[in-house]
C-alpha cells in the first residue's frame, strides 16, 4: 500500500501541475528543459493555445528546433486511443506556440517532440479537459 501511494505521488509530480492552480507541465526532454502552459487555467473543449518554452543545458532558450505536439485521449488497456491529433508548434516570443482542438471532456495525454541538432527528444504529460 505504501509503495502504491509513493508511486502515485512521484507520477503526479513528474507529470506537471495541470490539476492545481493552472495548467502548466514541466519536464525534461533529453538535454532540454520544457515548460508547456495552456492559455486557460483549465483546458476546455474547443480551441486551446499552448505555449512551450524550451531551454538547453545552459538554460538558454532554444529557438532553432522543430517542435510538434501529439495529443490523444487514452482508451481502455489494449485498445487504441479514442482520439489522436497532431499540432505543429510555431516560433513565438516566449518560445513556441500551438493550437490544440480538444474535442471532449476527460483525461488527455500529450507528447511534445523537439527536433534539434542532437536528434529528437520527447516529453509526455497528462491533463484534464473540463
Amino acid at each position: 500500500m505504501k509503495w502504491t501511494i509513493g508511486a502515485i505521488v512521484v507520477f503526479v509530480a513528474a507529470a506537471g501541475l495541470c490539476w492545481a492552480g493552472g495548467c502548466e507541465a514541466t519536464g525534461k526532454a533529453g538535454p532540454y528543459a520544457v515548460t508547456a502552459t495552456f492559455d486557460r487555467q483549465t483546458p476546455g473543449e474547443g480551441t486551446n493555445s499552448l505555449r512551450i518554452a524550451v531551454t538547453d543545458s545552459t538554460s538558454k532558450p532554444v529557438r532553432d528546433a522543430r517542435v510538434d505536439i501529439e495529443y490523444f485521449m487514452p482508451s481502455l488497456p489494449g485498445k487504441p486511443p479514442m482520439m489522436d491529433y497532431h499540432a505543429p508548434a510555431k516560433p513565438s516570443k516566449e518560445g513556441y506556440a500551438a493550437t490544440l482542438n480538444l474535442t471532449m471532456k476527460g483525461q488527455w495525454k500529450a507528447t511534445i517532440s523537439i527536433a534539434g541538432p542532437s536528434g529528437t527528444e520527447k516529453m509526455t504529460f497528462d491533463f484534464a479537459v473540463k
